[in-house]
């Protein structure tokens, strides 16, 4: 009788497979049967026919159990993961840099939209009777804005009719277009100060008929002057003023040989209009249209598309 036949041998591979052993387990448990197979044959205890059935099935189980080797990657390829996770940080890192260093808003030192100051004119004074004694009891004062030290009227919208509260000293202060009284809280018209170069104060106390002498010029603040201007250059249509658009609409240049450019080299300067644009000279001055570098000049019209009607090549 036989020790080992290919049925023993077929059942322990099945064995080995279902006892769930890892691939190092299993393979050690061949290799035992191959050195069992191996002396078996040295000891003449079977045949070398045998021997090499036996050890054939062993060897396909021992191949069986071997995990395959993953296949060796060029060498750029074995990269590709850390070259991707590096440039995903480089990205990140530029992100970052252009969102909160480079291009990082900076605040304004003013204010982005205009902002109307209050017009409110602060006025203080000091109340007696006919003898010197303080008036120490509330009483109305009127105050109208002139444009002459004295006669005329006054300027339209411009009186204003506060209260004033003495103190003890008879020494009141009215803050007029935002005070108490009949019509001392409606702000002064900005029309006062914007169309008038000089203006005067004129008060009358409580119902006097009389307005007190002088009228009081009201006085420019110091850095107030400066608003005349624009980093120093005053509005007009020479050179070195501010250019602006007058009553008629406007915008007018009276200097030698004007320009209007722009200087930023990668947009486009365009002049546009909601209805028609007119171009025109005076007298018999002409009309050059210059594409300076070696452009072309072409004219476009739209009637439900942009079409190009006309091109002059250089």
């Amino acid at each position: 009788m036989k020790i080992l036949t290919n049925k023993t041998i077929g059942s322990f591979i099945t064995q080995l497979s279902n006892k769930s052993l890892s691939s190092k387990e299993a393979l050690s448990q061949v290799e035992i049967a191959l050195s069992f197979i191996n002396w078996l044959s040295s000891a003449d205890k079977i045949s070398e026919n045998d021997s090499v059935r036996y050890r054939s099935e062993l060897y396909k189980a021992k191949r069986s159990f071997t995990a395959p080797k993953a296949p060796s990657l060029p060498f750029p390829l074995k990269y590709v993961g850390l070259s991707l996770a590096v440039l995903s940080l480089i990205l990140i890192g530029t992100g970052i840099y252009l969102r909160y260093y480079k291009n990082a808003k900076t605040p304004f030192a003013y204010s982005t939209a205009p902002v109307q100051a209050g017009r409110i004119i602060s006025f203080q004074g000091r109340l007696t009777d006919t003898l010197g004694n303080p008036i120490t009891a509330p009483i109305d004062i009127s105050y109208s804005f002139y444009t002459a030290p004295t006669g005329g009227s006054p300027i339209t919208s411009s009186t204003r009719v506060c209260t004033a509260s003495p103190d003890q000293d008879g020494i009141f202060n009215s803050l007029i277009g935002n005070d108490t009284g009949p019509s001392c809280n409606t702000e002064l018209p900005t029309s006062i100060f914007t169309e008038n170069p000089n203006v005067y104060l004129g008060v009358t106390i409580g119902s006097e008929i009389t307005e007190m002498s002088p009228r009081q010029q009201i006085a420019n603040v110091g850095y107030a002057i400066n608003s005349e201007t624009l980093q120093g250059m005053p509005p007009g249509q020479n050179v070195s003023n501010v250019p602006f658009i007058n009553k008629d609409g406007n915008l007018l240049i009276a200097a030698a040989n004007p320009g209007l450019r722009s200087t930023y080299a990668s947009a486009n300067f365009t002049i546009s209009s909601a209805q028609a644009t007119t171009i025109q000279s005076a007298g018999s001055g002409d009309i050059t249209l210059s594409a300076s570098e070696g452009g072309s000049l072409r004219f476009k019209a739209y009637n439900g598309t942009l079409a190009e009607v006309m091109t002059i090549l250089n």
